[in-house]
């Protein structure tokens, strides 16, 4: 454990943590002595990732367009560590068809992850 950024003790939530951006930054909170709840609609990644970083990581399957879903992952959070001091809104996709290619469909649900995702968490967040 490191005090370098004074995150010992401190809770986090993070979205996107079953892999990539969202995992490695749930690492560094957890080697910062954070205390950190993980959200993803990965469940198995989501349950490998909380299962190697240890005791102070709880998982939430999560789908960040779902305002419910949000809710719940902040609930769970509330739970097992209290409320949140740090969130991180890693939740992302990409599509693999050019802009030009993309059905409307695909490019609704770039934007809902992308876009929505990360405003309903922080907007969860907020006091009031």
């Amino acid at each position: 454990m490191n005090d370098f950024l004074g995150l010992e003790g401190k809770v986090a939530v993070v979205t996107g943590g079953a892999s990539g951006l969202g995992q490695a930054v749930a690492r560094g909170l957890v080697r910062e002595g954070a205390r950190v709840v993980l959200g993803d609609v990965d469940a198995a990644g989501l349950e490998q990732t909380a299962t190697e970083l240890g005791g102070q990581v709880r998982a939430k399957r999560t789908d960040v367009t779902r305002r419910e879903d949000i809710a719940a992952l902040f609930a769970s959070c509330d739970e097992a560590f209290g409320p949140v001091e740090i969130l991180v809104t890693c939740a992302g996709i990409i599509s693999s068809a050019s802009l030009a290619q993309m059905t409307e469909e695909e490019w609704d649900r770039v934007l809902a992850i992308n876009t929505k995702g990360h405003s309903s968490a922080s907007r969860r967040r907020s006091p009031g």
